[in-house]
């Protein structure tokens, strides 16, 4: 026989009662948190109310300092602007100062000018005009070497064993030189021949007249003698020979222009395979002629000139750059390159030993440096000159 578990039965009102006790616990629990949020709420605004309070005070504190702050800065901005007040009077005064410095150079160069034109020697050059006449030179030299690299293909083996031996002291490492460096080694061959004719026994030209050959064979024995006193007679003796025989003395000089071209075309004509451009012995006789009549004026001056060509080594050594009378033509950044070898010696340089009254002939003036292009890489430690 199973068993019947016996089940409660409330009655309606016994379970409103109940509902009613849960109902009460419930609001009884809320409202002991309401009471626990209301403490907390009390302790912040405490707390805030403490806050605040303390910040008062603290702006009370402050607003002295605050005060002479405002005056501290109030006369740091007065001492500022006296400064800068003081700054504008120091630069008018400054600029002021240099405007008068810059006619002081003006007025010095005029005076030196003057003093240099007083002691010339018939038409003597200034270091500046020779300067600027060997630059002349150097461009015309090396825009006729860049047309002719354009028209025909360098051939190093066509030229001379002389001029390989030439090469070998100013240009050793030509043959294995990238194309963009053949117009320097033209530029370095022509410039060659033309410095070949910085010779005293030039300044009379090339001639068949007898007077005029004369004149060249005295000057060539008496320079190893006495070179100052033979370069004073060389500008009397060529206005009496052109007094005595003008057409004879310019075809000298024509004669002497005529055979540097015809050395110049058979040391470059064989390598560039014989192909000249229209215009190559008109520019190349222009630039002979230049040259040699700023020659002919440096001789003429009481000071000494030595126009040379840098080497790039010797038996012995290889030379590095020195920028008190070299400059790089392959590079404008030579403040780096001191000591760096040379590669290709381009254009020689031209100094003044002594002035223009013949004085402190000890003293060296770089009028124009030489030209040179160094080597990319190192191959061997060098020495200055």
């Amino acid at each position: 026989m199973q068993s019947v578990s016996a089940v409660t039965v409330y009655s309606p009102l016994e379970r409103k009662i109940y509902r009613l006790e849960t109902d009460l616990r419930t609001v009884s629990n809320e409202n002991a948190a309401l009471k626990l949020s209301s403490r907390e709420q009390r302790n912040r605004h405490d707390s805030v109310v403490s806050e605040h309070t303390e910040l008062g005070e603290r702006i009370k504190e402050f607003m002295p300092h605050h005060e002479k702050t405002k005056e501290s800065l109030k006369a740091l901005k007065a001492e500022y602007d006296q400064l800068q007040r003081e700054c504008h009077e120091l630069q008018r005064a400054q600029q002021k100062a240099d405007d008068e410095a810059g006619k002081a150079r003006a007025q010095l160069t005029l005076y030196k000018s003057s003093v240099s034109a007083a002691s010339k020697v018939g038409t003597q050059v200034t270091d500046d005009e020779a300067g600027w006449k060997m630059d002349q030179i150097f461009y015309a030299i090396q825009d006729f070497a860049v047309t002719a690299s354009r028209i025909a293909e360098f051939d190093y083996g066509k030229l001379s064993k002389d001029l390989h031996g030439w090469m070998a002291y100013h240009a050793p490492y030509a043959e294995r030189s990238p194309k963009s460096h053949v117009p320097y080694i033209i530029t370095a061959l022509i410039a060659k021949s033309l410095v070949a004719r910085f010779a005293l026994e030039d300044y009379f030209g090339v001639s068949s007249n007898p007077e005029v050959n004369a004149a060249s064979r005295l000057t060539a024995a008496f320079k190893v003698v006495d070179n100052a006193r033979t370069k004073a007679w060389l500008e009397p003796t060529y206005t009496l020979l052109a007094g005595m025989d003008k057409e004879a003395v310019q075809k000298s000089d024509q004669a002497l222009v005529d055979a540097t071209v015809t050395e110049i075309s058979h040391v470059l004509g064989p390598a560039l395979h014989g192909k000249w451009h229209p215009a190559a012995e008109t520019s190349l006789r222009k630039v002979s002629t230049a040259a040699f009549e700023l020659f002919r004026t440096l001789h003429r001056s009481k000071a000494h000139f030595h126009v040379v060509f840098a080497e790039a080594r010797s038996s012995t050594k290889t030379y590095g750059f020195s920028p008190e009378w070299m400059q790089d033509v392959a590079n404008a950044k030579e403040d780096s390159a001191l000591g760096r070898p040379i590669h290709v010696s381009v254009f020689p340089s031209v100094a003044k030993f002594g002035d223009e009254m013949g004085n402190n002939q000890e003293e060296m003036t770089v009028i124009c440096k030489a030209r040179v292009i160094l080597q990319k890489e190192p191959r061997e430690s060098c020495s200055i000159k």
